[in-house]
């Protein structure tokens, strides 16, 4: 209940200033939503980059096929891509109503993790886990839930200094 509180605080300073003050561990989805990023001037972290150490942006697209109501959305770093275990760093892990709002078809959803550890590596996978697929498990279902990963799947460094994805992570079907 106090992460959803947290997140849910966060996510209305975000949407207001366009990144948290980084004075805590959290991570927030916003509802600043669109799915032309190219003619609102490109996607939202290029209009809205973090600019405190150890924060790190990044927006999803979600894929315009879906027509119900989002299970849970796991946005995480992994040592190794394709993922072959659990996460290295844990970034986000969504699945009140109220967090998984902004999800729908078509949409670029941000999001901001902040507390990011000043060295190291990861690759950024993101999934969008349906009525049926798997939430319960973390491992996706094909034909039902969806991923997607940063910079096609390559490493990110982690140096201390704020990272911005410009290129949103496009979620597809999984085959």
């Amino acid at each position: 209940m106090r992460n959803s509180i947290l997140i849910l605080a966060l996510f209305f300073a975000v949407f207001a200033v366009g990144c948290d003050d980084g004075d805590s561990s959290s991570s927030s989805p916003t509802a600043d939503a669109t799915s032309d990023t190219t003619a609102a001037g490109g996607s939202y972290c290029q209009q809205n980059p973090v600019t405190e150490a150890k924060q790190f942006c990044a927006s999803l697209i979600v894929p315009d096929g879906i027509t119900e109501p989002v299970e849970k959305v796991s946005v995480h770093f992994f040592s190794s891509f394709p993922p072959t275990g659990p996460p290295s760093f844990m970034g986000i892990e969504l699945m009140s109503a109220d967090d998984l709002a902004p999800f729908v078809a078509g949409a670029e959803v941000p999001v901001v993790i902040e507390n990011l550890p000043s060295s190291g590596e990861g690759h950024l996978m993101a999934v969008i886990y349906m009525p049926g697929g798997g939430a319960l498990t973390w491992v996706s279902v094909s034909g039902v839930d969806y991923e997607g990963a940063a910079l096609g799947g390559a490493v990110i460094p982690f140096t201390g200094e704020p990272i911005n994805i410009d290129e949103p992570i496009v979620l597809n079907l999984v085959p």
